[in-house]
């Protein structure tokens, strides 16, 4: 992904990052390590997971989200960015 939002050569091209579409792939630190700079928004919920592929969404803290998961990954960014 990352890779693919260079080859557009422009600020104006970033990342919408979603926190519970990315715990479902895994590593939601690495996630925001990786894309670095190009996250340019932040879309927060939670989701617990049920039988098979199936989730149900829940209001924050009721699910699998945690914000020690984030927030340090989010703070180096932040340092780092501004």
């Amino acid at each position: 992904m990352r890779e693919f939002i260079d080859n557009f050569n422009t600020s104006q091209v970033g990342v919408y990052f979603d926190v519970g579409n990315v715990l479902l792939t895994g590593y939601p630190d690495q996630w925001i390590r990786i894309l670095g700079s190009r996250i340019k928004r932040v879309h927060i919920k939670d989701f617990k997971p049920l039988l098979g592929m199936r989730t149900v969404l829940l209001i924050y803290s009721k699910g699998m989200l945690t914000l020690k998961q984030l927030n340090r990954p989010f703070q180096k960014l932040i340092m780092t960015v501004t």
